[in-house]
């Protein structure tokens, strides 16, 4: 199933695109400045055995200061196509918070 990205701002106020991983439906929030994929380590702990984990890993700057962590091959459907892009894995739990509570990152979509 199909979902445009004004659906996750509408629902969520973030902009969220619900992508295909091993036949699950995740949500990806797209983050246009970014150049790095990022997947929290809950999702790459959930997928560990399907995924393949690079030999290097690397570092980014999040709203939390500097995250390290593994390079991991994902391999994603959205909107009919099929990806597969490296991500580093990493805690993002803290910066998920505070990007919602974060004005700069809501949209008033009632």
């Amino acid at each position: 199933m199909n979902f445009p990205l004004t659906y996750g701002i509408y629902k969520t106020g973030l902009p969220l695109i619900v992508v295909k991983l091993f036949e699950n439906d995740i949500c990806f929030m797209l983050d246009t400045g970014s150049n790095r994929n990022i997947i929290d380590h809950r999702i790459y702990d959930h997928f560990k055995d399907r995924l393949k984990q690079s030999e290097t890993s690397d570092e980014v700057c999040t709203l939390n200061g500097t995250a390290t962590g593994m390079i991991v091959d994902v391999p994603f459907c959205f909107e009919d196509f099929d990806y597969l892009e490296p991500f580093l894995c990493t805690e993002m739990t803290d910066t998920f918070d505070k990007s919602m509570k974060n004005q700069a990152y809501k949209y008033m979509a009632y």
